[in-house]
């Protein structure tokens, strides 16, 4: 959208320019207080130039102004479902965590590592989101400066904690090189060191990025309150994780085929 905006802005000072000599030619064409009838310029082939400069360049703003006007809700919407993805994906994450803290015997390999592509891909579309505003001065579109400070500021921190995910795969790991050493096969890994202190750490970490995304969803609820409910959606999320229960082998194999 930068490239819109920034057509714009050109379009309707250059429209006006035109216009302000167009209309001096014409009123020079009553008054005469500037001759222009010679062999190579007159009044009006001056006003003929002028004027059709000003209505092409018119007729293109236009034509952008109503590009720029089907845009922008399209854009603020990708805003939103990205922005919401990416906090219910860490909000997942960080559930698993606790879970896996609460009880050791559901402790996955790979309940953080399978997340990273996704949180990944999703980080990659906020960065390549291009949303401007025509007027986005004085704090009349915050959103624009929320998601400008996110991808410079904050995108890289998020995306340097997702890359931490894979610690807890490795801590696991190493604890169990350490068990087999050790032949303490009746232990639980969760309970060693390395695990438990990964674990905490990575849970420690995952608020800060939750508020960082709420921040942008309140900002989008606040910017357009009858298009986006983020504290209904916010909610729905928290209680679906909080309910949510992973499902028993034994259960799924006394589960009836699904059909379609």
């Amino acid at each position: 959208m930068t490239s819109i905006v920034k057509n714009i802005k050109y379009l309707a000072i250059l429209s006006l320019v035109f216009a302000i000599l167009s209309f001096l030619v014409s009123i020079n064409m009553e008054l005469h207080f500037l001759q222009l009838h010679c062999i190579f310029l007159s009044n009006s082939f001056a006003f003929a130039i002028l004027s059709g400069v000003f209505v092409s360049s018119f007729a293109v703003l236009l034509i952008d102004i109503y590009d720029y006007h089907n845009k922008k809700p399209f854009f603020e919407q990708l805003l939103w479902v990205n922005y919401a993805n990416l906090y219910g994906q860490f909000l997942s994450a960080q559930y698993n965590i606790k879970r896996a803290l609460n009880n050791p015997q559901q402790l996955y390999l790979q309940i953080l590592r399978q997340q990273i592509p996704t949180l990944k891909s999703i980080i990659g579309t906020i960065q390549t989101i291009d949303y401007a505003t025509i007027f986005n001065y004085c704090e009349r579109n915050p959103l624009v400066l929320m998601h400008k400070d996110f991808i410079q500021s904050k995108a890289p921190i998020i995306s340097s904690i997702i890359d931490d995910f894979i610690y807890l795969e490795l801590a696991v790991n190493t604890d169990k090189m350490k068990q087999l050493e050790l032949q303490l096969n009746n232990s639980n890994v969760i309970e060693k060191q390395l695990t438990n202190e990964t674990l905490i750490k990575l849970e420690h970490q995952i608020p800060v990025v939750l508020k960082a995304l709420d921040d942008v969803l309140v900002t989008c609820e606040r910017h357009k309150p009858k298009q986006f409910s983020w504290q209904k959606t916010k909610t729905q999320l928290i209680s679906f994780q909080t309910n949510f229960n992973f499902q028993e082998i034994e259960d799924f194999l006394k589960e009836d085929i699904k059909t379609l």
